[in-house]
């Protein structure tokens, strides 16, 4: 007898809804129910995937410098200790050459660039949008910087990045039904899923019940994100 493509729908609340919930974030395989009693054995596999691309990924911090016309000399512009002085003439490594109109500056910008931490795009013909060379929430931590009456800043830092969203799904067994552990190689841990991404795992020895549960860092947002769960079983 075995036990294949149980699916578990997580909501946006993090719930496991099926046959047989027991909590919020475990689903009973019931083997008690099925009659697989004693223990049971391997050989088969513990695979999850992604059905939907609604979950939560990691996203890069951005910001923008916006400006209201050409800097003046001596004005400056950085991004953390990245820091530059436009110049009419003669620019060294932490100078910017003005140019006789704002797109010329800002393309002057972009090119110097602010190191290997952000990236610098045009975005519109007054923008330039810096956006963090990583995703993950260390981007919120980096600095603009301006001293220029021409340019505006959306903010002091970066905003928007998010971490990870690592999606565990885990057995965990018990003899008695009752003191559930962890089984140790009996988990798949899927970071920032999106449709298609799959972790499989060749089932160790079990005991005579067994548990799927799954934790995430960070909420099941958006509607619903799907995983399957293939573990035909047999017993001794």
């Amino acid at each position: 007898m075995s036990l294949k493509d149980l699916k578990l729908e997580f909501s946006d609340k993090q719930a496991v809804t099926g046959t047989s919930a027991s909590s919020t974030n475990t689903l009973d395989l019931g083997l008690e129910v099925n009659n697989l009693s004693g223990n049971v054995h391997g050989g088969g596999y513990l695979n999850v995937q992604c059905c939907k691309d609604t979950a939560p990924v990691a996203e890069k911090a951005s910001g923008k410098f916006t400006f209201e016309a050409n800097p003046a000399a001596n004005d400056t512009i950085g991004i953390d200790d990245v820091v530059y002085t436009f110049v009419a003439s003669d620019a060294g490594d932490d100078e910017i050459l003005l140019g006789d109109t704002l797109a010329k500056t800002m393309a002057a910008i972009v090119a110097k660039g602010f190191g290997s931490t952000v990236t610098a795009e045009i975005t519109g013909d007054d923008e330039i949008t810096i956006t963090a060379a990583q995703a993950g929430t260390a981007g919120n931590s980096i600095k603009l910087k301006k001293s220029s009456t021409n340019i505006s800043i959306s903010g002091t830092y970066l905003t928007g990045g998010t971490a990870a969203n690592a999606v565990t799904v885990k057995l965990q067994d018990s003899d008695n039904g009752t003191d559930f552990t962890d089984v140790v190689g009996g988990a798949v841990t899927l970071t920032d899923p999106v449709a298609g991404t799959q972790g499989c795992i060749r089932l160790p020895v079990l005991k005579r019940y067994v548990k799927v549960a799954y934790g995430a860092t960070r909420s099941l947002t958006d509607g619903k994100w799907d995983a399957y769960i293939g573990a035909p079983i047999a017993k001794h």
